[in-house]
């Protein structure tokens, strides 16, 4: 049995920090070293990825936001100001992911950059960010308390075990990451641009549609609608791939 851990905030002195968000700028930071280090071993430009983290950022808690928002709008429609209350939570991930892709392609198209290229760059540390990020989900709000459980790893909240989901998406991503690491150096992932970025996404849609089913969030039809979301995820990037292999030649990096 695992301990309920609730503890948002931080207090030195005067000073409160909220928990949450200082893992995060943590998990910011590891996810931004490693990608600038992906980049100068693939001889990429760091200053597009420096912009392009910033951009994923941004675009991830607007993103975030707006889906979690569109979810539980019955929560904010007679109280409009809390829509900007960020710091109380209220982020949901696929939200976030899909503005943060479609604004990566609008920059990498502007600068006339090969969105896969970049996308295997930023990828593995996108991933272990993702993970620290998880931690602070647990630390700072119980867990994402799911549903009930009589393993022996549940969470004992108001009586009664519980899964932590947040804890199962935080191992399942360390794994995850240590997957890419290990692959990324393999001869088809270095000579085809996004099949790193592609695996992750099949990997990441089926684990995250695992433990959804463990959540306690609202569905529809029987699904939440971050499984919908992520059934979509998984089947256009098994086209992709189909496709890169399909048509190898043009997605090989081309030898100097």
């Amino acid at each position: 049995m695992l301990p309920y851990i609730y503890y948002p905030e931080i207090h030195i002195w005067k000073l409160t920090i909220m928990t949450w968000g200082l893992i995060a700028a943590i998990g910011f930071l590891v996810a931004t070293f490693i990608a600038i280090k992906e980049a100068k071993q693939k001889n990429a430009n760091p200053d597009h990825v420096y912009n392009m983290i910033f951009i994923l950022l941004l675009a991830g808690i607007i993103g975030s936001r707006m889906f979690h928002i569109i979810l539980h709008w019955g929560d904010y429609s007679h109280n409009l100001w809390k829509i900007f209350a960020i710091w109380e939570g209220g982020l949901a991930f696929f939200g976030g992911f899909a503005l943060a892709i479609s604004c990566a392609i609008i920059y990498t198209r502007i600068k006339g950059l090969n969105i896969w290229e970049y996308a295997d760059i930023i990828a593995p540390g996108f991933v272990i960010g993702h993970a620290i990020g998880r931690i602070g989900c647990y630390i700072a709000d119980g867990g994402h308390i799911g549903k009930a459980t009589t393993m022996p790893w549940g969470v004992l909240y108001q009586g009664e075990l519980v899964h932590s989901t947040s804890i199962y998406s935080a191992l399942f991503l360390f794994c995850l990451f240590g997957v890419l690491m290990y692959i990324r150096k393999k001869e088809i992932y270095v000579k085809t641009r996004g099949l790193l970025f592609l695996t992750y996404a099949i990997i990441y849609a089926s684990g995250r549609f695992l433990i959804d089913l463990l959540r306690i969030d609202q569905t529809y039809f029987g699904l939440t609608a971050t499984q919908y979301g992520l059934i979509v995820a998984f089947i256009l990037s098994i086209i992709f791939i189909a496709i890169k292999i399909k048509n190898g030649r043009k997605n090989k990096i081309p030898h100097n």
